[in-house]
C-alpha cells in the first residue's frame, strides 16, 4: 500500500486489499475479504460489507451504506449533500444506500437518498434519481428500468 491514508476508528475486516492513494476517513467499517481499489475516498462513517469490490477513483460519501459482494466500477459517486436550494442550515447527509448483490459499472452516480434494491445492475455512465426495484437491469441518464435479471 503506498500513500494510503486511515484515519481514526476505522474497522478494517479480514483479508482486505486497499489501493495505492486510498483516503478511509474516520468511523469507517469495513467487512472482511473487501478489495478497495486505487485513488477512492470513503468518507466518515460509510460502511462496506464483505466480498465488496471497487475499482478505481470511487467516492463513497459519509454516511453511506454499501452491501455485501457488491462490485463498484471506476469512478462511482454517490454525493450525500442535496443542500442545493435549500435554505443555509444544518447539513445531514442523505447518502445513497446499496444493497447486497449489486454491480454498479463505470462512472455511475447515486443521487442523494435513493437506495439501489438487492440484486440490481445499473449501467455504465447512468445517473440513478430515484430508487431502484430488486432484481432489475438500469441505465441511462436518467436511469431508467429496463428488465428483470436473473436471481
Amino acid at each position: 500500500m503506498s500513500s494510503v491514508v486511515i484515519k481514526d476508528n476505522v474497522t478494517i475486516g479480514k483479508n482486505c486489499i486497499i489501493g495505492n492513494f486510498t483516503l478511509i476517513r474516520e468511523g469507517v467499517i469495513i467487512g472482511d475479504n473487501v478489495k478497495i481499489g486505487s485513488h477512492n475516498s470513503i468518507e466518515p462513517h460509510a460502511s462496506i460489507g464483505s466480498q465488496t469490490r471497487t475499482q478505481g477513483h470511487c467516492m463513497i460519501s459519509e454516511h453511506s451504506k454499501i452491501g455485501r459482494n457488491v462490485f463498484l466500477g471506476p469512478y462511482f459517486n454517490n454525493p450525500a449533500d442535496n443542500t442545493i436550494g435549500q435554505p443555509i442550515g444544518e447539513y445531514k447527509p442523505n447518502p445513497a444506500i446499496v444493497m447486497d448483490n449489486v454491480r454498479i459499472g463505470s462512472k455511475v452516480v447515486i443521487t442523494p437518498g435513493n437506495v439501489i434494491g438487492e440484486g440490481c445492475i445499473i449501467g455504465a455512465g447512468s445517473v440513478v434519481t430515484k430508487d431502484t426495484t430488486p432484481h432489475y437491469l438500469y441505465y441511462g441518464n436518467p436511469a431508467k428500468k429496463i428488465r428483470k435479471v436473473e436471481e
